[in-house]
């Protein structure tokens, strides 16, 4: 698990620096790990799957990206439940995912939900899921 947090720290860190390529590779790694090393239920698959979601929305591929953080999601809601940050998280970046593939309608009671979250790092993530989501509310717009 410290290998995956690690891993983890790392990629969000290329992704956040805008080092896309390195940041997939990492949570692709992660993934593998917690496939072969966990029990298929465990709660930490949700997140190399989020990873590769926002992976997959920064390099503009929001269809790939839905099933990532659909899966994400479900893994958040049942061991976290649907009023949790980390599960806001991830019906933020979904929101995004959708709005990319002008689908505004689906994401915005997803986006809505996240918002009643406080301060800390879960709600500093959630605000550049939004800004995510924003900016590819804008580009469906342009289209």
């Amino acid at each position: 698990r410290w290998t995956g947090m690690a891993l983890k720290n790392l990629a969000e860190f290329h992704l956040e620096t805008g080092d896309i390529a390195v940041a997939e590779r990492l949570f692709q790694r992660m993934r593998a790990i917690s496939d072969e090393t966990l029990d298929p239920g465990h709660s930490f698959h949700a997140v190399p799957l989020l990873g590769l979601g926002r992976v997959a929305l920064a390099q503009g591929r929001a269809v790939e990206a839905e099933p990532l953080l659909r899966e994400a999601l479900a893994i958040q809601e049942e061991h976290l439940g649907p009023d949790h940050q980390r599960t806001a998280e991830v019906q933020t970046w979904l929101g995004a995912s959708l709005t990319a593939q002008g689908r505004p309608d689906e994401a915005q009671p997803l986006i809505e939900a996240s918002a009643r979250f406080g301060e800390g790092e879960a709600r500093r993530s959630i605000q550049r899921a939004i800004r995510a989501n924003q900016a590819a509310f804008r580009a469906a717009q342009r289209r």
